[in-house]
């Protein structure tokens, strides 16, 4: 899943995308923006790519990268995105989100 933030300093707005850039229209902590970065990004397989690679070691990490004048920019790892908290509608997309952990991983790694 990706996560595409605009003016998040002003009027920040979110929209949330599928592997394939294919608008999710979920609503989390602040309101989605018109589509109007709907073609697949410049550099999202670069970005995909760094992703994977950084991810590996980890059950579950946003990876925060940036796309700037043709150079992937790296920006953090974060563990706990907005702590569990921020709802999401539908509700179901707490449920998709949870799918994705990797528990065997988890359990694994405790032994």
């Amino acid at each position: 899943m990706h996560s595409l933030r605009y003016q998040c300093y002003t009027e920040h707005k979110r929209n949330f995308y599928d592997i394939k850039w294919d608008n999710l229209n979920i609503l989390s902590d602040c309101p989605n923006f018109s589509d109007i970065c709907g073609l697949y990004p410049e550099g999202l397989d670069e970005m995909l790519k760094a992703a994977e690679m950084l991810s590996t070691e980890f059950s579950f990490v946003r990876v925060d990268l940036y796309y700037v004048n043709g150079r992937v920019y790296f920006g953090e790892l974060t563990f706990y995105p907005w702590s569990g908290y921020v709802k999401f509608a539908p509700d179901e997309f707490d449920f998709t989100l949870g799918r994705q952990f990797i528990t065997d991983k988890i359990i694994k790694e405790q032994r």
